[in-house]
């Protein structure tokens, strides 16, 4: 603080339209520099400057006192954002928000009164005033002192969140201040806001991050921009083009006794940007769903059919765009169940037998573009297409028409702020960022407008081989026994003769009349002319791809000798095609056989081709009760051939 003397012949002091007498002294001048939220720099220097005046009328100036004067001022040194001169004082020439927009001017909506006292000295024609006002310059700035386009203060805090898993989340959270004051005393337009900066207080986005959520707000006096920006870590595969989140599933799980039939479910639902094609998440699903099968045909020879497809729209008015399940049933053959098998048993092996399994399985392979070289492309496209913008999808942003300083000098007439145009202001710059850190590694990306995926294609499914080619097969049997026994039926002595008289013996007829039983007829005698046949009924249903069907035909049953029987038989088939060019074909049945001797063993279940040799333990152990099939049908081993499954020892 320093009490400067002022000189009379050189001394000019001017506000808003106050001339301040020549008189007029002491000045005290009050500096104290500003430093940032940091404390590491000096953002603006505060003046606070305090003077003494007389305001003094005299006979000759055909004023009776100083009733008018005094009002004036007291408007004049009270209102803020006038043009301040001080000069000839030996302080320095202080010229504080000129007309236009050169020179220096206050950087927080000042210069700013802060008091006027007024002392009465007599008279009503002298007054004692005392007057402080507080500047905020770049003074300390020993360059350019124009600030219209940069910022005054930047800074920023950064957080690391380490998960349990070991991701991250990265946290921004910091201000941006601008320097801004009126262009003039009645200006109430806003010529500059902080909002007009926000690109360049976004950091660059980390290398396999995710943008998080960003929130931006604009102080009152529109000085301030304060912001929060989070970056989360990829979990594991960079995801598709357009698509900010996504959920993909593999799960395989085996159907039928001797693990030759699996099911395999593929599940996805995708979160697109706002006005994407819902065809990207179908385009990317059938990719997926595609390179695994082609994946599974590759290393095994299978067959794969589609069985089920799922399609939602599980939230219209939601962020989720789409979902999709498809369960497709894949069929194997016994060295693949053994291989299984050996990765439960063979120690040494176990790892690679397992890892050869899972991609049989085409299980944990990496999905269609996810890979880390595909991040850029990804993360370009979800800025250019606005999601991750500094603006969002809505690209919304403060215009400085939006806001006017309101206060009850203001004159209303239609509009509420003042007609008045703003001055030229030099642009801001928009490029660059202020946040320091790694930068995307390349920014010549080209992103795809279209769909530029192929459409879900079920490749064209090998053909199998004859024992992996059942689907389904069951059978089911029943005993019967065909007696050849008769009854002979003696002659009655004596026949009643009708009669409407009903007793308890009577049948009734329905023409409403009662016949007598009859009486004196001798006992019925019953005869077996021959050995009654025993037999059973087989029964079954068998869907079979690439393949026909035909009967099977049961050669013996525990151990005897069966024929079938003559008459009885049905047999059903039908056939239609499938995706991948396949034909599906199912069948059912109903055979009577008849033994040419009993069994002498309890009747159970014959084996079909699907468990003929399965139910013995895995590793083949050799078991009494199964064996080879007694006959041999037609094309039984020939790779395409009709394989007629016969049935051996049940």
């Amino acid at each position: 603080m320093a009490d400067i003397p002022v000189d009379p012949a050189t001394f000019f002091c001017y506000y808003n339209g106050f001339e301040f007498p020549v008189e007029t002294q002491p000045i005290t001048v009050s500096t104290t520099p500003v430093y940032d939220s940091a404390g590491r720099t000096v953002t603006h220097t505060s003046l606070a400057i305090s003077l003494e005046a007389y305001i003094a009328v005299h006979a000759a100036d055909d004023y009776d006192s100083t009733d008018d004067l005094m009002s004036g001022i007291r408007q004049m040194l009270t209102a803020p954002a006038g043009e301040l001169v001080i000069q000839g004082a030996g302080f320095g020439a202080l010229h504080v928000n000129a007309p236009g927009a050169g020179g220096m001017r206050d950087v927080v909506w000042g210069p700013k009164p802060r008091m006027l006292s007024e002392r009465y000295l007599g008279g009503r024609r002298c007054w004692k005033i005392s007057w402080e006002v507080e500047v905020a310059v770049l003074d300390q700035c020993f360059k350019s002192k124009s600030f219209f386009g940069h910022p005054m203060e930047f800074n920023y805090t950064v957080s690391q969140q380490i998960a349990t898993s070991g991701l991250s989340m990265i946290t921004y959270t910091g201000h941006l201040k601008i320097p801004q004051t009126r262009s003039f005393n009645d200006d109430r337009r806003i010529n500059d806001n902080a909002d007009i900066y926000r690109d360049q207080v976004v950091p660059p986005l980390l290398s396999l991050f995710r943008r998080g959520d960003r929130n931006f707000s604009l102080s009152e006096d529109r000085c301030t921009l304060n912001f929060t920006i989070t970056d989360n870590e990829l979990p594991a595969w960079v995801p598709p083009q357009h698509t900010h989140d996504i959920k993909l599933s593999h799960t395989v799980r085996s159907m039928t006794q001797g693990l030759l039939k699996w099911a395999h479910t593929f599940a996805a639902q995708y979160s697109l940007i706002k006005g994407r094609m819902r065809e990207h998440a179908w385009a990317h699903f059938g990719r997926y769903v595609n390179a695994c099968i082609a994946q599974m045909q590759k290393r095994i020879r299978c067959t794969v059919l589609p069985v089920d497809l799922t399609i939602s729209e599980p939230d219209l008015y939601g962020s989720v765009s789409g979902s999709f399940a498809l369960t497709i049933v894949q069929t194997i053959n016994q060295d693949v169940t053994d291989t299984l098998y050996s990765m439960f048993t063979k120690q040494p092996q176990r790892k690679v037998i397992a890892n050869a399994i899972f991609q049989s399985f085409a299980l944990w392979r990496e999905p269609p573009d996810g890979d880390n070289k595909n991040f850029n492309v990804w993360s370009q496209s979800m800025e250019n297409f606005g999601a991750w913008g500094t603006r969002g999808l809505s690209q919304w942003e403060f215009e400085n028409s939006q806001d006017g300083i309101i206060d009850p000098c203001m004159t209303i007439e239609g509009e509420v702020l003042s007609a008045t145009e703003p001055p030229d202001v030099a642009e801001p710059d928009p490029g660059g960022n202020l946040v320091a850190g790694p930068r995307l590694p390349g920014t010549n990306v080209s992103i795809d407008p279209g769909l530029g995926l192929p459409p879900l294609e079920i490749p064209q499914a090998v053909t199998p081989e004859p024992s992996a080619s059942w689907f389904a097969y069951q059978n089911w049997v029943e005993a019967y026994q065909q007696t050849d026994r008769l009854i002979h039926k003696p002659l009655p002595s004596r026949y009643n003769a009708l009669t409407p008289a009903a007793d308890e013996t009577s049948i009734h007829d329905v023409s409403g009349y009662y016949y007598a039983a009859y009486s004196g007829a001798p006992d019925h005698v019953i005869q077996d002319r021959a050995a009654p046949v025993n037999g059973i009924v087989l029964t079954g249903s068998a869907v079979r791809i690439g393949y026909e069907i035909t009967p099977p035909r049961l050669t013996s049953y525990k151990g005897v000798p069966v024929v079938e029987a003559p008459q009885g038989r049905t047999f059903q088939t039908r056939s239609w095609a499938v995706l991948g060019g396949q034909v599906l074909v199912m069948a059912r049945w109903s055979i009577p056989y008849w033994f040419t001797k009993l069994p002498t063993r309890a009747i159970s279940t014959p084996n079909t081709p699907i468990t003929l040799g399965l139910d013995k333990p895995l590793g083949k152990q050799p078991q009494a009760d199964l064996g080879p099939p007694v006959v041999q049908g037609p094309g039984g081993g020939g790779n395409g051939g009709l394989n007629v499954p016969v049935i051996g020892p049940g």
